[in-house]
């Protein structure tokens, strides 16, 4: 009996489909064998993003074709007198209000920009004229501040305050408080843009020394009290 022969050539890179025989001769004869080796192109997802203004007062860009799952964004433009409100899809819902919006693109997107004139809409709300939160001493006393600009329709206080609140900014006494609270505003104006600011008021659990005494005689007369000397 005769041992098999075998062997191994590299057909290096192939851009289309070939077909490959080997013959072997003997004493007994030939004998062939085919193979063919099939080049498949990739599959290549691709969808389009396209943008637009949905109003007057600017335009955008960051429209075009994209492979899925690749990054972009969509970038909106105000005109002189206009600022840029929200990104919205093609049936309406808001998508985002960050403007450059950044997106990975996994399928067909519309996307709307709207635009309205004059100053965007901010709100600032203080307590004591501290932001976001503020420790105090149990009883202490509370003053909020808020200023708006962008002319708002309303100005509307929620979570430990309510009711309407000056559209134009203001600020109210809320006298001396003893347990935590949270004070939201939230302004709205005649484009339907909402912005909300919130301020924690937080008791301390530590005893604070106390800053209605007078002279520095009666704070240490007090220390020295409390110390026991």
């Amino acid at each position: 009996s005769s041992e098999p022969i075998t062997g191994a050539v590299s057909t290096g890179t192939l851009t289309g489909s070939q077909s490959y025989t080997v013959t072997c001769n003997g004493a007994g004869g030939s004998a062939s064998a085919s193979a063919t080796a099939n080049v498949v192109a990739p599959v290549v997802t691709q969808y389009t993003v396209s943008t637009s203004a949905a109003t007057a007062g600017g335009d955008t860009n960051g429209g075009s074709i994209y492979t899925s799952g690749s990054y972009t964004t969509a970038t909106a433009y105000p005109s002189a007198g206009y600022h840029f409100v929200k990104w919205t899809d093609a049936s309406g819902n808001t998508v985002s209000t960050a403007n450059p919006y950044g997106i990975t693109v996994t399928g067909n997107l519309s996307l709307m920009a709207y635009f309205a004139s004059g100053d965007p809409l901010t709100l600032s709300l203080t307590a004591n004229n501290i932001a976001n939160s503020i420790i105090i001493a149990k009883a202490t006393g509370v003053t909020l501040r808020w200023t708006v600009t962008g002319s708002p329709t309303s100005c509307t206080g929620s979570g430990s305050w309510t009711g309407a609140k000056a559209k134009a900014g203001g600020a109210q006494i809320m006298g001396q408080i003893s347990a935590n609270k949270t004070y939201i505003l939230t302004c709205v104006n005649a484009s339907g843009e909402s912005v909300s600011s919130a301020v924690a008021v937080v008791i301390s659990s530590t005893a604070f020394l106390d800053s209605s005494l007078s002279s520095t005689a009666s704070v240490w007369n007090s220390v020295r009290t409390l110390l026991g000397f």
